[in-house]
């Protein structure tokens, strides 16, 4: 008997004896290759995963949504919040909410100069993104929003910002920062909390609404008592000194 033939035998006796052939043994490494394959597949994908997810994490706090606010006429507190607040709408929405505060290093007292602070940083925002350019010198204050409809701006900026601006700045400067970041912040958690409405998303750091609500009714009601108060001071005094002369 030849070789061949004897291998042939010996090959039939394996398979026949119930013991590991080629084919099963070929079946068996493909299997646990691919197991192992599949395994080192997933570990990778959670561990960068972890790494992607951490990055995007601190790509979003390492944003500054407020800007230029070295003479700190935006109260730490309020910019504080203004920071959180933007970095979860921006984490739920993808919209960048900034704030710029230019003047205080910035020459920004003529209208030409504060569009020429502008137009320097709006070519570095990425749509959409609402911004909100603060003069605390000049008491202007602008707002801009890509895209123009994402937000009623010229609505919010007279019901919400403007009634709290001073006409003049007085003598206390701490005062007046106090003023300037209300009527910002005010301004600002309105604009915060009707992009999440408009995204339908919740804010769990924003201000809510009903508490800010009551608290500008409140200082409305306030500013109202006394501008009538002033009022009925100045046209009583005044009449009775009429009548003494």
């Amino acid at each position: 008997m030849t070789n061949s033939s004897t291998n042939h035998i010996r090959s039939s006796c394996v398979y026949r004896n119930g013991k590991i052939t080629r084919v099963v043994f070929d079946y068996f490494i493909c299997n646990l290759a691919c197991s192992l394959f599949y395994k080192t597949f997933f570990i990778c994908c959670v561990r960068y995963g972890f790494l992607i997810w951490f990055i995007w994490m601190g790509f979003l706090s390492a944003q500054d949504f407020v800007q230029d606010n070295r003479a700190l006429h935006l109260v730490p507190k309020s910019a504080t919040l203004i920071e959180s607040v933007s970095s979860e709408l921006f984490e739920k929405t993808g919209v960048r909410f900034f704030i710029f505060l230019g003047g205080a290093d910035q020459n920004t007292d003529t209208k030409e100069a504060r569009l020429h602070y502008q137009q320097i940083k709006l070519k570095n925002l990425i749509p959409p993104f609402i911004a909100i350019f603060a003069y605390f010198q000049a008491k202007k204050i602008n707002i801009i929003s890509n895209p123009a409809d994402l937000l009623a701006t010229d609505f919010i900026f007279f019901e919400r910002i403007a009634p709290f601006l001073p006409k003049e700045w007085g003598a206390d400067m701490a005062k007046n920062n106090a003023h300037f970041s209300f009527a910002l912040l005010n301004g600002y958690a309105y604009m915060a909390d009707a992009l999440s409405a408009k995204f339908h998303v919740s804010l769990d750091k924003n201000i809510k609404e009903e508490g800010a609500n009551s608290f500008v009714k409140t200082t409305l009601y306030i500013l109202t008592c006394s501008l009538l108060a002033l009022f009925f001071y100045g046209y009583f005094f005044g009449a009775r000194k009429s009548r003494g002369n």
